[in-house]
């Protein structure tokens, strides 16, 4: 054999190996790139998520006290309401306020 050949014979081999090995290096290269730019993009998303949770448990927090608000204003309704029937039907009965009050103790 040729020497040009012998070393043609290592040569070509010995490029393939390198290439194949290069070729996975710059393939987990630009795999980490696209990882970390997922990353950056899921940390910008958790955020965003932190501050909706918080706004949205703020908001509950307003609805909450509007509810027990209204639920106040309700419950003194209701009472006037039902304040209001029975000294109706007691004067249509022609109950004075101490027969009535005689009746409710």
């Amino acid at each position: 054999m040729s020497e040009n050949a012998f070393y043609a014979a290592f040569f070509f081999p010995a490029a393939a190996v390198v290439l194949v090995f290069f070729m996975k290096y710059v393939s987990d290269v630009l795999q980490a790139r696209v990882r970390l730019g997922q990353d950056a993009a899921y940390r910008e998303l958790s955020s965003k998520a932190v501050t909706a949770q918080t706004e949205v448990a703020s908001a509950l927090g307003q609805i909450q006290a509007r509810l027990a608000a209204v639920g106040r204003v309700a419950s003194r309704n209701f009472l006037t309401i039902c304040l209001m029937k029975i000294l109706t039907i007691s004067d249509q009965r022609g109950l004075t306020p101490q027969a009535a009050e005689g009746w409710i103790r």
